[in-house]
């Protein structure tokens, strides 16, 4: 269980970022009393925090935090890659998820410009395929097992 100053201090966020992201619902507590996180909520944490760096509006944050909830806890509504790309890190095993952040608007084809990737050779392989669809795509890359890997204080994040 964690405080929001240690999914802050995990996650390399600032305090203010994740107390913030409590104020407006985006993440959710196991318990009120005291206030903590369970595991669940420091891996969209992480995932939340590689996905901010283009500095989206909290509706958006809101709606991605929904969609990667589904993501976390294996929804069978989620598409086979970002499944199987989740489920590989959370086995340890390298994984990727990717975004283009400009082209999703509060969930709205959410699918269609999002991406989970198993190893290195697909995540480059996925990467051209968007970008053949849009040669401009900004994309954000995450690594899963980054943030799946809770023993870990900083990770990495990746933009295209």
């Amino acid at each position: 269980m964690y405080s929001i100053t240690a999914l802050a201090k995990k996650s390399a966020l600032p305090r203010r970022t994740v107390q913030y992201w409590h104020d407006r619902q985006v993440i959710q507590p196991i318990n009120e009393e005291p206030l903590v996180y369970s595991d669940s909520e420091l891996v969209l944490v992480r995932i939340l925090a590689a996905l901010t760096q283009s500095k989206p509006t909290v509706a958006w944050i809101k709606g991605m935090a929904r969609i990667l909830r589904l993501c976390i806890e294996g929804d069978a509504s989620v598409p086979a890659d970002v499944a199987g790309a989740f489920e590989d890190a959370k086995n340890g095993k390298p994984a990727y998820f990717g975004v283009a952040p400009e082209m999703v608007s509060d969930g709205i084809g959410i699918w269609d410009w999002t991406f989970g990737a198993k190893g290195e050779s697909r995540l480059k392989a996925a990467v051209v395929e968007r970008l053949e669809l849009k040669p401009n795509l900004g994309l954000t890359i995450v690594d899963l097992k980054y943030c799946f890997d809770l023993t870990k204080e900083v990770g990495s994040i990746t933009e295209c």
